[in-house]
């Protein structure tokens, strides 16, 4: 089984609940056909009249409104959302811009660095700054870019045999340096107490 990231976008009411979420597959061609699969049932479930296409990695639906006109419009406009997906082999962000159903991947924490700098000096108020100086991607961030814009940090995707444990506090975290590169990481622990096997000393 592989990790994939399945992109969902949409820029209709709820645009800002456009999202990215980790699943896993046996290959692309099982990714493909439930990026397929999740636009159908989306389309389903609206009442309007709705139009589902799909490439390799994208599926993408159109939701009508009101009376087609004889130029192919519709009264009252429309609306698209899509699926898609790519490997997760180690990215470190997702930068989603749902108003054009379109993301870019940011793909390391330098590079995130950098586009967290610029997104500061962008900040549209104090609150998008205090969400963006301690990392808060829980909202949307209205105008900080060409448009609004949903940020996902994705999980670090590793081998833990190409690393060796050098440090942490034993409780909460544990330091793992790479064997190759030197490259450390810092992983959450949970210590458990074992209520069922307690023993009298």
């Amino acid at each position: 089984m592989k990790k994939y990231v399945i992109v969902e976008t949409w820029n209709g009411q709820d645009y800002s609940e456009s999202t990215a979420k980790i699943e896993e597959f046996e290959s692309d061609w099982k990714a493909q056909q439930k990026i397929k699969e999740l636009a159908i049932e989306t389309a389903n479930a609206h009442d309007n009249f709705v139009e589902v296409s799909a490439k390799t990695n994208c599926a993408t639906y159109t939701y009508f409104y009101g009376d087609e006109n004889e130029d192919g419009t519709f009264d009252d406009g429309e609306d698209h959302g899509s699926f898609q997906f790519f490997e997760l082999k180690g990215q470190y962000a997702v930068v989603i811009n749902p108003m054009i159903n379109e993301y870019r991947i940011i793909e390391t924490r330098l590079d995130f660095e950098h586009q967290l700098n610029q997104w500061k000096k962008d900040a549209q108020d104090d609150e998008q700054l205090r969400n963006l100086d301690s990392e808060n991607f829980s909202s949307c961030f209205d105008c900080l870019e060409d448009g609004d814009v949903i940020v996902v940090k994705l999980p670090m995707h590793v081998n833990l045999s190409d690393y060796d444990i050098i440090g942490g506090d034993g409780v909460e975290y544990e330091v793992w340096e790479h064997k190759a590169t030197g490259s450390l990481i810092k992983i959450p622990i949970e210590i458990v107490r074992d209520l069922d096997n307690i023993e009298e000393l």
